[in-house]
């Protein structure tokens, strides 16, 4: 806040953020909403989702309470016990860094889980293309990449409810309350059932509108060159 004083502009990567810098009292005439924006791939998710007999998740980020993954994992744990009308496959790409996690990873029966590790951007392009969900528990963020990334591939994403993927979760209308495993059960649970086609074609419409690399770019130039020309 104090810095703020010796500053024309002050740039905000998501609506959450501009919203929470209005209300501790930024001056809304130098807050700039310029939301995070990724490149669009040339190659997307060009599979159905829409009732399968097999589901592909997708988790990606560290392995740590703040992504939420004892609750997605907890989550697992609970259906790996029901008897669902399709199978589930989990690809987790990443590892765990903050060394005071204590996560728990538990033996699946019936569900299939791979871990990857940390592999390349290229890589990680191939899991957006190939896979049906991608899952963010997260209990906090800012302006997330990970499932901007996952949009922009043209892949539907299941999210927690914290008020930064607010934006997102409107439009997806698909998620779950932060840190509840049983309400991410619940989904995953149906989601057979739900319009998971619909939604991707809803994410990649405010895609294209509001979260590309170029509209960033161009809103930050733009921003500097009125700053040096005013």
């Amino acid at each position: 806040m104090f810095l703020s004083k010796f500053t024309r502009s002050i740039i905000c990567v998501g609506e959450y953020e501009y919203t929470k810098s209005v209300e501790i009292g930024f001056s809304k005439e130098k807050l700039c909403l310029i939301s995070n924006g990724v490149d669009l791939p040339k190659e997307k998710n060009t599979k159905k989702h829409n009732n399968l007999n097999q589901y592909n998740l997708l988790f990606v980020g560290r392995f740590d309470r703040q992504k939420g993954i004892d609750t997605l994992l907890e989550a697992l744990k609970t259906l790996d016990d029901k008897k669902l009308d399709f199978s589930i496959k989990l690809t987790m790409i990443g590892s765990t860094i903050n060394s005071d996690s204590k996560m728990v990873f538990p033996n699946f029966k019936n569900i299939v889980v791979e871990y990857t590790g940390w592999i390349s951007k290229e890589a990680i392009g191939e899991y957006y293309r190939s896979s049906d969900c991608l899952i963010v528990s997260s209990r906090w963020e800012g302006f997330a990449m990970v499932p901007l990334e996952a949009m922009s591939f043209n892949l539907p994403i299941i999210t927690s409810d914290i008020q930064a993927f607010n934006e997102i979760n409107k439009v997806s209308k698909l998620f779950f309350n932060c840190g509840n495993s049983s309400s991410l059960a619940s989904i995953i649970s149906c989601i057979n059932t739900y319009d998971l086609d619909g939604m991707s074609e809803r994410l990649m419409k405010r895609m294209t509108e509001h979260y590309t690399r170029e509209r960033m770019n161009n809103m930050t130039i733009k921003l500097y060159s009125d700053y040096l020309q005013g």
